[in-house]
């Protein structure tokens, strides 16, 4: 009625595409869903989690050249941490 049975050579190439195509899938899953992670409002961020942000923000806006306790300083300061609350609650890639 099937007329010829399927060789196990044949089984044996059927099975390692499985394998790699359910492989390849896992991970395009897996990468797909890293991109969705989001990081937490600052507002949920702990004392050590604002510190280091405040302390990339200095150096961000230092990088810049803006010096210490200067009005272009503290305007910058406040445009990083605006940028980073804005890219927080819109789930942006531009964080810090």
């Amino acid at each position: 009625m099937f007329g010829r049975l399927i060789e196990p050579q044949c089984l044996c190439g059927m099975f390692a595409a499985m394998k790699a195509f359910v492989k390849h899938a896992l991970f395009l899953s897996a990468l797909a869903l890293t991109g969705c992670q989001t990081k937490p409002p600052l507002e949920q961020m702990s004392y050590g989690e604002l510190g280091q942000l405040a302390g990339q923000v200095q150096q961000l806006c230092i990088a810049q050249g803006n010096k210490l306790d200067t009005p272009e300083y503290k305007v910058c300061t406040l445009q990083e941490i605006s940028r980073e609350q804005y890219n927080r609650q819109t789930g942006s890639d531009g964080s810090l």
